[in-house]
């Protein structure tokens, strides 16, 4: 059990095979995660402001509300990876993309982001 890898029916590279009991709890996790996704991604966007200088200094309502979007996306990520057992596509990332470059004309540093 483990080594198998399975792509997904749209042929992005899925992970490794795992023994019904334990998809199973992954499932449970992914229920877990989705039933709290708004409290989970207030804390993540409360993490980024208290833990990342720059974030601090440039808080502002506009950035708050982007940092929370960027927090809910990233958890609706981490749902959809476990339930469909694959590693995102470059489409599903986008998020993350959008989000550099806004970062980028907001002119934090790309420190920032990747800390965040």
């Amino acid at each position: 059990m483990g080594e198998v890898i399975a792509a997904s029916s749209n042929g992005t590279l899925g992970l490794p095979l795992l023994a019904p009991a334990t998809r199973q709890l992954c499932q449970s996790v992914a229920d877990r995660l989705e039933a709290e996704t708004d409290s989970l991604a207030r804390a993540m966007a409360e993490d980024v402001f208290r833990d990342v200088p720059a974030y601090h200094a440039h808080h502002t309502p506009d950035l708050q509300r982007t940092v929370l979007k960027h927090s809910v996306d990233h958890v609706h990520a981490v749902v959809r990876t476990i339930r469909t057992w694959t590693l995102p596509s470059a489409e599903e990332l986008s998020f993350v993309r959008s989000q550099g470059a806004l970062r980028a004309t907001q002119q934090l540093p790309l420190n920032a982001l990747l800390h965040s």
